[in-house]
């Protein structure tokens, strides 16, 4: 009777803490963080990686703020929802590719707002500063295949 009763407070215990577990887990759905808070985690990130000083890193900071949208928009895909990725229609006819031209101008454009992006970083940074920086990016490409050099 008493092994009876052991075993039942056990296997309630057991099921009560993985019943909880399950429900702390799947009710916190994880929230993006806003424009503001990214431009700043990525100001700290850059600090802290090229050793800016106080004054660097609030000229940097200026500059990723204003080139955020800029830069970002063009690197967002369609917006994703749920498990399982699925992009979310804004309306019920599918949006045509851009030709060949258009990404050719996309990609033009995107490439220039880089480079000005580099050049307001670089009057920020000291020349062994940005040199490490200009190794990172060459170093991170998104979208570069294991074999593109």
């Amino acid at each position: 009777m008493m092994k009876k009763a052991l075993v039942m407070m056990v296997t309630a215990l057991t099921l009560t803490m993985s019943v909880s577990a399950q429900n702390d887990n799947g009710n916190q759905q994880r929230q993006r963080p806003s424009k503001t808070e990214m431009i700043q985690k990525r100001t700290d990130r850059m600090v802290e990686r090229y050793g800016l000083n106080k004054e660097q890193a609030q000229q940097l900071l200026k500059v990723n703020t204003t080139y955020e949208s800029q830069l970002m928009d063009g690197r967002r895909g369609p917006r994703m929802h749920g498990q399982g990725q699925r992009p979310v229609r804004r309306d019920s006819v599918e949006r045509q590719r851009p030709s060949q031209e258009q990404m050719e101008a996309m990609r033009k454009e995107m490439t220039a707002k880089m480079d000005a992006y580099k050049a307001e970083v670089k009057k920020i940074m000291t020349d062994e500063q940005f040199a490490k920086y200009e190794a990172d990016l060459k170093n991170f490409r998104p979208g570069r295949r294991p074999n593109d050099k």
